[in-house]
């Protein structure tokens, strides 16, 4: 009977273990996806404003497939059906102030946004999903140079390799996890 609680209690920890908290996915009424992170920085770092990406939903109905140039040709066919989905998204944002256009991309768009603008995208059946960029703080105008570029770029490399670690380091526990749990089972019909 020891040897059950015993192996209880190494069960429950070998459960727990390989849980992280990270960011926590969210969906929207509408489904699209954001980080927790947003509303973290929105509310608890009292941020004015986010840099976000926005990716629109793909209803083009193209699939990617075949030759090499087949599938250029149908990925050029995607990029030609997203810029007036685009351009119509940001036509309906384009009166709002809390609401700065940076860039666009071949599936949707970069912005500063406010609080109030990011729940609006959050509930727009045309995009997919939301990311975190880099957050402006108040009074923080200035625009930096190659430089600061260069290291940002260098910094959002190294959170890239972080994430891939972090990523590793949960199989490689969740791999020791299943080796201690077969070991256990095996010593358990011994």
């Amino acid at each position: 009977m020891k040897n059950r609680g015993t192996i209880v209690i190494i069960f429950f920890i070998l459960v727990i273990l390989p849980i992280n908290i990270y960011a926590e996915i969210l969906i929207s009424d509408v489904g699209v996806e954001y980080e927790s992170e947003i509303l973290n920085k929105f509310n608890e770092d009292n941020q004015i404003e986010l840099k976000l990406v926005i990716e629109l939903r793909d209803e083009s109905g193209i699939i990617v497939n075949g030759t090499k140039e087949e599938k250029r040709e149908q990925l050029r066919q995607i990029d030609e059906w997203f810029k007036p989905r685009i351009d119509e998204v940001l036509l309906d944002y384009s009166n709002n102030s809390n609401f700065v256009i940076l860039d666009k991309t071949s599936r949707g768009f970069a912005a500063f946004t406010s609080k109030d603008s990011f729940d609006k995208l959050a509930e727009d059946s045309r995009i997919m999903k939301i990311d975190i960029d880099k957050p402006i703080y108040p009074g923080d105008n200035e625009i930096g140079n190659e430089s600061d570029i260069i290291a940002e770029e260098y910094e959002s490399s190294e959170e890239t390799i972080k994430y891939k670690q972090e990523i590793d380091f949960v199989y490689l526990k969740i791999l020791i996890t299943f080796i201690i749990l077969l070991t256990l089972v095996v010593m358990w019909f011994i």
